[in-house]
């Protein structure tokens, strides 16, 4: 995402996109990620991570302020916030309990309860399930999937905003299975779990190999 202007004092409401459809209950979506036969899983048998699971009924609504764009923000960015509110809607609306734009104090208590680091200076867009998530929605139908690796990387890595992240596709038009071999085969340094919403709107888990860390310290 795009640095963050001020959350619009209006409320949730006030620039959130529609509502989407009724989705499945949480129940179910939970069984979906037991499933390995399901794609929501997506992960391996066996992998240490712990996945983040929606704890709540289907039908909710995020709570906390939309980032709003500013005059003079141009299209690509005005879009890119859109997704962001709408990958929150999505989220909510499948179970998951999700605050948009946690305070500093709020992002700093979330990573001390559940052991994620992170720079104290950022603003992550969302707690999801009380964990610090950070959105990026590629605008570009044709990017590819070493750019949306770099953009997942450099939120990781160089800027140290968030350990977790959701990807939007929305207006992606790329390949699902080139972007999961991707990042399989290219781990990245600190990143704990990703999750996409694919172009069909269906909320995935993109598989994540060990870092070069983890597999040190394992004996790998």
């Amino acid at each position: 995402m795009p640095a963050k202007p001020r959350p619009h004092s209006g409320g949730e409401g006030a620039d959130s996109p529609q509502t989407p459809r009724p989705r499945p209950s949480a129940r179910s979506i939970r069984s979906g990620h037991d499933d390995l036969g399901v794609e929501v899983q997506g992960g391996r048998v066996g992998n240490e991570r712990s996945l983040t699971m929606p704890t709540a009924e289907s039908g909710g609504r995020p709570i906390g302020t939309p980032t709003t764009p500013q005059p003079g923000d141009d299209g690509s960015v005005r879009r890119s916030l859109e997704l962001e509110s709408e990958t929150a809607i999505l989220l909510a609306d499948r179970g998951y309990r999700v605050h948009l734009n946690p305070s500093k104090s709020e992002v700093a208590e979330a990573r001390l309860a559940t052991g994620d680091s992170g720079n104290p200076l950022k603003n992550p867009d969302y707690l999801i399930e009380g964990r610090v998530f950070d959105c990026y929605a590629p605008t570009e139908p044709a990017k590819n999937v070493r750019g949306i690796h770099w953009e997942v990387k450099n939120k990781v890595v160089t800027k140290r905003q968030t350990q977790r992240v959701v990807v939007n596709l929305a207006d992606w038009a790329g390949d699902m299975v080139a972007l999961r071999k991707q990042f399989a085969d290219w781990p990245i340094e600190g990143l704990k779990e990703l999750k996409a919403i694919t172009p069909a709107g269906d909320l995935v888990q993109i598989d994540l190999p060990s870092s070069p860390t983890e597999s040190v310290r394992r004996g790998d």
